[in-house]
């Protein structure tokens, strides 16, 4: 098909079937709303080219020249290859990659607002300066995939396994993990301002100097990682795996533990104003030098603990199981908390 043949067939939103395109200049051309199926570019050139709304399906795209300042929004790329692709200020807002290959490509300050990957293969691929708020990424491959210089803002990642991947100079804010792998990730220095972490493998990572302001772990495996020198007020951690986890002199005011299996964790001089150990298994962790003015550990498992030099002021010990017969007899230490003894005498008469 020739490139005349081929704006033709543009002009009336055709569809292109089964056929090899080769050595077509299509800079500045409108492929609005056109259907590619079974398609093969090669050696073409895109620059300026206008094909927002199309959709390609099971094409394959060679030998191309870089991708650059297209207009890519809105389209569907389905079971297509796009193997080594380098696109270049390009606009993809709210484009859908199902099932593709796109192994080795390069997005360099591309618009990827409310762009989806699903079930694609992006191993080895790079994306550097990308504006990708809302994105998402579902059980796709990121082996080794590079993020340089990006603000994930409201991105998920969604059944992802993460532990190659690299981050470098990237932020992130209100970013989604669910239900992904992130062993052994190296996340330290990072910002993860209102990141939400949910059923993810975690172990081994390194968070030392992180900022988890209002992140939440909720039932996610964190043993042995550790959060050393964390900004982590609000954060939340509840239903969380995190034995042998360091979290050292981070600043962990008003958090969240419920119900955490913890043992042999490690909070020396860590701040802890207000958090919230209920009903948690932190057996033989460590408590040295921290401040735990306010805390709670109603119905904590407190069995070998070292709290030894910790500050503490009005701090709750509420029915909690101790082999320490002098921990509730500390100055400063509410051995007892009468209004909770009451409500549950309440729930109990109500259960009668």
């Amino acid at each position: 098909m020739t490139k005349d043949e081929l704006l033709a067939l543009a002009q009336v939103g055709g569809a292109v079937n089964d056929c090899t395109l080769v050595d077509l200049d299509l800079t500045g051309c409108d492929l609005t709303a056109m259907t590619f199926e079974h398609v093969i570019f090669q050696n073409c050139r895109f620059h300026q080219t206008r094909l927002s709304e199309s959709t390609f399906l099971h094409c394959q795209f060679n030998d191309l020249a870089p991708v650059e300042q297209c207009e890519i929004k809105e389209c569907v790329w389905h079971e297509s290859s796009l193997d080594g692709m380098e696109f270049l200020n390009c606009d993809f807002t709210q484009s859908i990659f199902q099932s593709c290959n796109a192994t080795r490509t390069r997005y360099q300050s591309c618009v990827m607002q409310h762009v989806t990957f699903k079930e694609s293969k992006l191993s080895a691929a790079q994306f550097e300066h990308c504006d990708v708020v809302h994105a998402v990424m579902f059980k796709s491959t990121l082996f080794e995939t590079v993020f340089q210089h990006i603000h994930f803002d409201q991105f998920t990642f969604y059944a992802v396994d993460l532990k190659s991947t690299i981050f470098n100079e990237t932020r992130f804010e209100k970013t989604v993990f669910l239900e992904s792998e992130l062993t052994e990730l190296d996340l330290s220095h990072h910002d993860l301002h209102m990141s939400q972490f949910i059923d993810c493998s975690m172990r081994q990572m390194q968070l030392d100097y992180a900022t988890i302001t209002q992140c939440s772990f909720k039932g996610c495996d964190l043993q042995y990682s550790s959060f050393c020198y964390a900004q982590g007020t609000y954060a939340l951690f509840p239903y969380t795996q995190l034995a042998h986890a360091d979290f050292s002199h981070a600043h962990l005011e008003s958090t969240i533990w419920v119900e955490t299996k913890a043992q042999h964790a490690s909070w020396q001089s860590a701040q802890l104003l207000q958090a919230v150990f209920h009903r948690a298994d932190l057996t033989d962790s460590r408590f040295k030098q921290a401040q735990l003015d306010a805390a709670d550990f109603s119905y904590a498992i407190l069995l070998g603990v070292d709290f030894s030099a910790a500050q503490f002021q009005r701090t709750k010990f509420h029915a909690v199981m101790t082999d320490d017969p002098l921990i509730k007899k500390q100055p400063h230490v509410l051995a007892n908390d009468p209004a909770l003894f009451e409500a549950e005498l309440w729930t109990q008469q109500y259960r009668d």
